[in-house]
């Protein structure tokens, strides 16, 4: 197991960076985060196999016991990505190449505060994807699949929270 730490930072620090280095020297596995926000300015790559888990929270009620990811702009004002994680999908939805192994993402909140990116969509996942415990709040879309079809995708105890109009979006708001 790989342990992810919340290093003592400015607020709008960028973490995608060594949230992805953890990720690439675990290769299979587990990769824990502690309680805390992390910023993220650009993808994050989950390859097969691995498990993003988040510190189990005795109270979901309180923001502090949390683990969170949320979009922060780059230095010119932008997330360098259509999406915030990408799932057994090596890079982008166009380069796509399908892969049979199963990916777990389990008690980690998902949020764009006050919308900092209006646009912004949060996970575009192939192959077997199991999300558990997770909360979605202001995205455009919490979860874009592959066309690739996959037995093993499962979605469990998740909840999509939005300050949004919906009735005014015109892409897929959610799944």
């Amino acid at each position: 197991m790989v342990l992810v730490e919340k290093e003592i930072s400015t607020e709008h620090k960028d973490h995608s960076s060594s949230i992805n280095k953890a990720i690439t020297m675990k290769g299979t596995g587990v990769v824990f985060f502690k309680s805390a926000q992390y910023n993220i300015a650009s993808p994050i790559i989950a390859n097969t196999g691995i498990q993003l888990i988040g510190e189990n929270s005795q109270s979901m009620n309180n923001s502090s016991s949390y683990t969170i990811f949320r979009p922060v702009v780059d230095g010119k004002g932008k997330f360098n990505g259509d999406y915030l994680l990408y799932i057994n999908s090596y890079t982008t939805p166009k380069n796509f190449q399908y892969i049979d192994q199963s990916t777990i993402i389990d008690n980690i909140c998902f949020t764009n505060w006050r919308e900092t990116i209006p646009t912004q969509k949060c996970i575009y996942a192939g192959g077997g994807v199991h999300l558990n415990r997770i909360v979605w709040y202001n995205f455009l879309q919490g979860v874009k699949y592959t066309h690739t079809y996959n037995d093993t995708r499962s979605i469990t105890n998740c909840s999509l929270k939005t300050d949004r109009d919906i009735n005014n979006i015109s892409e897929d708001y959610a799944f």
